[in-house]
């Protein structure tokens, strides 16, 4: 079933890649990545989305290791429908009012009705490199 698959980014040892999460409880990778886990459960308690992905995307900025400062969402859902993209973006912000006002420097918000993601095939954009600070 679709409801029994999630999608988790965990953080890897070296490298901090996203990866689908492959531990035998999502409890192992709630655990690591409390803000990502806690945008996620905001977002589909109140969307409901079809598709949903939460990417960590801080290890590509100038901040400490194991951060949750910068993420990427993507997420799918009829509640989308007919709704301008300023105002999906505004309720999505107005959910995570909490994580924006405490850590989370920066959110990039891809929403997209049902019919905008199959038109798409799937694909959105790839963030843009990091332009503020080195990484040296």
């Amino acid at each position: 079933k679709m409801a029994n698959v999630i999608r988790y980014v965990c953080r890897r040892a070296a490298w901090r890649l996203p990866f689908v999460c492959n531990h035998s409880s999502s409890s192992a990778c709630e655990m690591e990545n409390p803000v990502q886990n806690q945008i996620e459960n905001k977002l589909r308690a109140v969307i409901k989305p079809s598709h949903l992905e939460v990417v960590n995307e801080s290890h590509k900025h100038n901040v400490p290791r194991g951060s949750e400062t910068h993420f990427k969402v993507i997420i799918v859902a009829d509640a989308f429908d007919g709704m301008p993209l300023i105002a999906r973006h505004r309720l999505i912000m107005d959910l995570l009012k909490q994580e924006l006002e405490g850590g989370v420097h920066a959110l990039s918000i891809h929403a997209k009705t049902s019919q905008q993601w199959s038109s798409s095939g799937g694909i959105v954009p790839q963030s843009p490199p990091c332009l503020g600070g080195s990484k040296a």
